[in-house]
C-alpha cells in the first residue's frame, strides 16, 4: 500500500471511532471534492473576522462550532491552550 493511501486509511479508521467527527466530509463519510472544499474555503474567507490583539487578550471558542486558524503575524507571541471535554 502506498504511504498516502495508508495515511488516509488510518485517518478514516480513527475518525470512525471519534466521539465528535472532524475533517471535511459528508455525513456518510464521503470525502468532499476539491471544488467543494474550495467553495467552503471561499465561504469561510468571506465570513472571517479579524481584530488586533493586545496584551492580556483572551479567546475562548468551541472548537467544534467554529472554523479557526492562524494568520501570519510578526513579533513575539505566547499562546496557551486548554482543551476541555
Amino acid at each position: 500500500m502506498r504511504p498516502q493511501v495508508e495515511d488516509e486509511a488510518r485517518s478514516q479508521a480513527y475518525r470512525r471511532h471519534q466521539k465528535y467527527r472532524t475533517g471535511a466530509s459528508l455525513g456518510n463519510g464521503e470525502r468532499l471534492s476539491e471544488d467543494e472544499v474550495a467553495q467552503m474555503e471561499a465561504l469561510c474567507d468571506r465570513f472571517t473576522h479579524q481584530w488586533p490583539w493586545r496584551d492580556g487578550d483572551v479567546m475562548i471558542l468551541d472548537n467544534l462550532q467554529v472554523w479557526h486558524g492562524r494568520n501570519p503575524y510578526r513579533g513575539p507571541r505566547e499562546v496557551q491552550v486548554a482543551l476541555l471535554d
